[in-house]
Parts: C-alpha cells; structure tokens; sequence
C-alpha cells in the first residue's frame, strides 16, 4: 500500500470517527463543532487527492470545504442555537449506549457491503468506500434519532460528507462548477433551515420534532 493510500484511509477513519462521535455526543454545541472538524477533514483529503492526481482545481475545492463546513455553517448554526435558546442536549430518541452499539452494526453493514464492491483505482482501498458508506448511514441514523430539527440537519449534512468522501475518493471528484454548486446548495439549505428554526421557535417556542407533530390534527 503506497503512503497516499495509507494517508486516504486514515483521513477517511477520521471522517468516520468524527460521524460516530456526533451520533453518541449529548451536546448539542459539541455536536455542531464535530461536524467542523469533520469539514477539516475532507478538505484535507481533497488537498491529498489533488496532489495525488495533479488536479489544482482540487485545491479550491477543498479552500471551499473548509470555509464553509469547517467554519462559516458551524459558526451559523451557533448563532440560530444562541437566537432560539435550544437547550444544549440534543434529546435523542434512542439512550448513548444504545447509540453506540446501533453505530457499530452500521459500520458492519457499511463494510460488509464495500468487500463487493471493487475499488476504482489502485490506491483506493475498500476500507475508504466503507467509511464513506458508514459515514452516509450516520448521518441518517442521526436524523432518525434525533429530535430537535437543528440536530436533524446536522444528521442531513452529515450524511452529504459522506456522498462527497466516496464521490471524491472514487471519481478524484467532479469538475470545479459542479462542486461549488452543490456546496452553494448546502450553504442555501443551512441558512433556509436557519431561518426557519427562528420562525419555529418564535411560533411554538421550541423546535421538538415530536411536539409539532402532535400539533396535527
């Protein structure tokens, strides 16, 4: 295995970890800043990428991962907790441990079903596709978990990373337009989800899932 093989695995374990930490965290701020660092690390693994590869568009692309996951949609979902007063729990349906162990049977899953499938290249190895497959169900797993829309979103967000890992690591990504587009996209769908949080909570005073179900009639 070459060293930028050895390099991706290991940035691709620390996109994994950083998803199984925000699925078992009970704090919601630490929650938020978990997913930062989680745009930390795939910028990074796009820097790897396009040195590995030659492709400088890379490198803007991973200036934009940074920018905007690592700091400016943490730094605004801050700022909608601190306008809502959510409290800091993310009041999860299912206990930590429970969590956890939930966590360990989608990483099983995740790499059961990346051992069929071959990977693109030489130096992409099965254990990235498994942790961009774990790192997708993660974050579905935190949508379905979690109660509070503000938590919901970061599961959403969560489960992007994971798309662009796999789409990044399989396909040395897509050209520059399409990138920046969907990255606008998730800014869009952040501050959309923002914004609407404040009305949510100015209308109804909480933002519990649950509780505005029971609101139907």
């Amino acid at each position: 295995m070459s060293q930028a093989s050895q390099l991706l695995e290991l940035l691709s374990y620390g996109v994994l970890l950083v998803a199984v930490a925000i699925v078992t965290h009970a704090d919601l701020r630490t929650c938020i800043r978990l997913f930062g660092i989680q745009g930390f690390f795939l910028g990074f693994l796009s820097i790897l990428v396009g040195w590995h590869t030659g492709d400088v568009h890379l490198y803007w692309v991973a200036l934009t991962m940074i920018v905007v996951k690592g700091l400016a949609i943490p730094a605004y979902f801050e700022h909608v907790m601190r306008r809502i007063s959510v409290g800091r729990g993310p009041e999860r349906a299912f206990s930590t441990h429970a969590g956890l162990l939930v966590a360990a049977g989608l990483m099983l899953v995740a790499y059961h079903v990346s051992r069929t499938v071959a990977p693109a290249t030489p130096w992409l190895t099965r254990d990235v596709l498994a942790s961009s497959l774990a790192t997708v169900l993660m974050g579905l797993w935190t949508m379905i978990n979690c109660r509070k829309a503000l938590t919901q979103m970061v599961g959403f967000l969560v489960m992007e990373n994971g798309i662009f890992l796999f789409a990044i690591t399989e396909t040395y990504g897509m050209p520059l337009l399409v990138e920046l587009g969907i990255l606008f996209d998730v800014m869009v769908a952040a501050g959309v989800t923002g914004i609407l949080l404040l009305r949510i909570s100015g209308s109804f005073n909480h933002i519990d899932v649950n509780e505005m179900t029971s609101l139907k009639g």
